[in-house]
């Protein structure tokens, strides 16, 4: 019985998320981001546009922050899932765009709205170890766009000084008020039209390490 009772009530508390939560989000977060200073190293790297960014799926709300007031013209990927619909209204809010789709669901899909943003000139932030992780761990998705539109991919880690952590697979991070951001820049990673299959497992393996070491050298 209190199994169907939850059932019956889930459309209003998607609702209530999506039209009452998510504005909510939205202010709360505006509020914190005039106490925070943001730091970031390397940004120049990212001025030749269209970009592919690489970030972790846990860095996502860093990330945006950084990116809201540099990073013009960009799209987001988004999951498919039902907390991506949430996530996908609160980016779109901040004033990016959203592409729907996820390595679980609608791949290609998303992989054929990437290579048209990215035609146009807007830049795309994909979650490398999304939308289900394990964290840290890239998939080939970001390796296999950047291969067929020509498009560098630059690796960027968000550390946050202070941060709340949300209990899920990827530990989001959530700044805290007053706390420090430093958003890391790396090198831009060119991926060959031609590249065989071993090449792109060592690219992908590659970014996998460049995002890994970017946290270690970031200064708080």
């Amino acid at each position: 019985m209190a199994g169907k009772k939850k059932k019956r009530f889930k459309p209003l508390l998607r609702w209530l998320a999506l039209h009452i939560g998510v504005p909510a989000g939205y202010v709360c977060i505006r509020i914190v981001m005039q106490t925070i200073r943001i730091r970031a190293l390397g940004r120049e790297v990212s001025r030749v546009k269209p970009m592919l960014f690489a970030v972790h799926h846990g860095d996502f709300i860093g990330a945006c922050m950084e990116g809201r007031h540099h990073v013009p013209d960009v799209d987001v990927l988004m999951s498919r899932s039902r907390d991506g619909e949430i996530l996908d209204r609160l980016v779109r809010m901040f004033g990016a765009g959203t592409i729907r789709g996820g390595s679980s669901s609608g791949q290609l899909e998303a992989l054929r709205e990437m290579q048209r943003s990215l035609s146009v000139g807007r830049s795309v932030v994909v979650a490398v170890d999304g939308p289900r992780g394990p964290a840290g761990v890239v998939k080939p998705g970001i390796v296999l766009t950047a291969q067929y539109s020509g498009v560098p991919i630059v690796p960027c880690a968000v550390i946050a000084e202070r941060a709340w952590h949300v209990r899920s697979w990827d530990r989001t991070a959530i700044p805290k008020p007053f706390s420090r951001i430093v958003m890391q820049y790396g090198q831009p990673i060119h991926v060959p039209r031609n590249a065989s299959r071993e090449e792109l497992e060592r690219i992908t393996a590659g970014l996998e390490v460049q995002l890994r070491e970017l946290r270690k050298i970031a200064p708080l």
